[in-house]
């Protein structure tokens, strides 16, 4: 039984080790990719520019697999033979096909870290495309926290950016009271705006990118990229947990968790190498 699991275990690293796209088709056409607003990654700044920590997207999906993976153990509750007949919860489901009633079900390892690699790749190609040092694009802006309502909010949930022309961004601020907030928030950002209020709207010129802001926009990328490898190394950890929890036989746990470590250390130079060809997109 243990050969048989060992093999399987190899087996499928093998092919998700495989299907790893590499970096440089991944980020190739960074350049092209339509403007999207969805939420970036959070990096630590000075001043008022921070930038937000990501709540829904491709990792909160994500995050939401290992959380059900890795969930403690489940008790099904006895149900009477009417109740039976109806459709019974995924999560008492899920309980039935692990083994008998009380058993925690098995977890394919593998499976969860493929899906977490994969939404971090999405997750930070999304923040990359935000950053283009010759144009407007919607999302630019996303990632910006401005203190609102006692609490600092990203600048996404307080406004709405559309490109007017290839250097023109207007941001329509919802409430009236926020403008002046929003506008503050744009101008101490590192990115080197010049916002100017017009009621509600706040117009947004990107002006032809300086070495001091391709500068700026690298720490950005840089900043990124650690946020990307924080959670694949956390996705690591508990991948280990999860192994040593699962496999008794000594040799076929080693061999899994050396398995897990070149998958998780393929992934972390990719994510390098990712950051390191937008350092040369924004560059030039």
């Amino acid at each position: 039984m243990a050969l048989g699991r060992i093999a399987v275990v190899r087996t499928l690293a093998r092919g998700i080790r495989s299907t790893t796209a590499p970096a440089t088709s991944l980020v190739e056409t960074l350049a092209g990719v339509s403007d999207r607003a969805l939420p970036p990654s959070g990096v630590p700044s000075s001043s008022s520019f921070e930038l937000a920590e990501p709540r829904h997207g491709p990792l909160g999906l994500s995050t939401a697999l290992w959380s059900r993976g890795f969930a403690a153990k489940k008790k099904s509750k006895k149900r009477g033979k009417d109740k039976d007949a109806a459709a019974a919860p995924a999560a008492e489901e899920e309980i039935a096909e692990g083994g008998a009633e009380g058993e925690e079900p098995e977890v394919d390892v593998f499976e969860l870290c493929e899906s977490e690699r994969d939404a971090c790749y999405e997750n930070l190609e999304s923040d990359f495309a935000t950053l283009r040092p010759n144009r407007a694009t919607s999302g630019m802006l996303d990632h910006l926290v401005v203190p609102a309502y006692d609490d600092q909010m990203p600048l996404k949930h307080l406004a709405s950016s559309n490109v007017r022309d290839v250097s023109t961004l207007v941001v329509s601020v919802f409430d009236p009271q926020m403008t002046k907030a929003v506008e503050r928030a744009i101008l101490e950002s590192p990115l080197g705006l010049n916002p100017i209020s017009e009621g509600q709207e706040i117009v947004v010129r990107v002006p032809t990118p300086t070495e001091e802001s391709r500068q700026q926009m690298c720490k950005i990328i840089r900043s990124q990229a650690e946020q990307a490898k924080v959670r694949m190394r956390k996705a690591r950890q508990r991948a280990m947990q999860v192994t040593k929890k699962q496999i008794s036989d000594k040799d076929e746990r080693k061999a899994t968790e050396k398995e897990l470590e070149i998958f998780f250390d393929e992934a972390l130079g990719t994510v390098q190498e990712m950051a390191t060809l937008k350092e040369k997109d924004v560059m030039g």
